[in-house]
């Protein structure tokens, strides 16, 4: 009885976490604007895990080259908004600069965009959730 209990209250927490839409691997292409000329369009590969807050999901973003992830840096965190179903990241570049990643899913797909610190938009990404 007590087991019985006790996953009980493990899969109620499971399914409350808001963060659990988010988890998995996304796929799809993250494509500049003209904002910078050094920019070139990408597929994407995120890996999404749960981060160290209850609200936060933490992301390991690659792109595909050649068939294989390279990774493009640290894993960054975001902050979960479930109920708005969006997820927000502060990357800081090397010069201290805040660049602002921001993520709408809908279902099995996330749209979303690269923000340099002055506002523009940098990149407009499409994702789809890859079946486990």
């Amino acid at each position: 009885m007590r087991t019985t209990l006790t996953l009980t209250a493990l899969l109620f927490l499971a399914a409350a976490d808001p963060r659990q839409p988010f988890l998995g691997h996304w796929v799809g292409t993250s494509i500049c604007t003209p904002v910078r000329s050094a920019c070139h369009d990408e597929t994407a590969s995120y890996w999404m895990t749960p981060g160290k807050a209850a609200d936060v999901v933490t992301m390991d973003a690659r792109k595909i080259v050649d068939g294989k992830d390279e990774v493009m840096g640290p894993p960054l965190d975001f902050h979960v908004d479930p109920s708005a179903r969006t997820i927000v990241g502060v990357m800081v570049a090397k010069d201290g600069s805040r660049w602002t990643w921001a993520f709408t899913r809908s279902a099995n797909e996330m749209t979303g965009t690269l923000k340099q610190p002055d506002g523009q938009v940098v990149r407009n990404i499409h994702v789809v959730k890859q079946k486990e």
